[in-house]
């Protein structure tokens, strides 16, 4: 198996990740256990979508903090998502990584998307379903197609 170690790259990018807590513009909040990826350059979000490409993983620490090592030589965007935190974040530069380079991007600074105070919400922005119940059907009114156990 070929790595980067074996054309002399130690390739590491790092940087923080603050999240602007939009009540009070003035603090910041660390995005604790972000997924951040560096990926081909895209719009922001799609990414997600992208089948074709390297893409490039890591999850920052409590204070935000992340490093990405070992990436491709190649030109890159830095995309991010915060759990609890609606949108995704996409670095407005591209990222040009060469051998034997180590980058930071220093501290980022991600802005939810928001338009005004919450008056509700529906579930939490996690990328998840989890707090979602779906019950069991009662069994007097299930379909016979629909009992084979694969199914569920």
């Amino acid at each position: 198996m070929i790595t980067a170690r074996h054309f002399g790259m130690t390739l590491k990018n790092s940087g923080q990740l603050l999240v602007r807590n939009w009540y009070n513009d003035k603090e910041f909040v660390p995005a604790q256990s972000a997924f951040v990826v560096l990926a081909a350059p895209r719009d922001a979000g799609s990414w997600q979508h992208g089948g074709k490409g390297y893409q490039f993983w890591t999850q920052s620490d409590n204070n935000g903090r992340f490093e990405i090592k070992n990436v491709r030589p190649e030109l890159h965007n830095l995309y991010a998502w915060v759990h609890g935190f609606i949108g995704g974040y996409k670095l407005d530069l591209n990222i040009t990584i060469q051998p034997r380079n180590k980058i930071s991007v220093g501290t980022l600074i991600y802005d939810p998307p928001r338009n005004d105070h919450t008056l509700w919400e529906i579930g939490i922005p996690d990328r998840t379903a989890a707090e979602f119940f779906i019950p069991e059907p009662e069994p007097m009114l299930v379909s016979s197609l629909c009992l084979d156990e694969t199914d569920k």
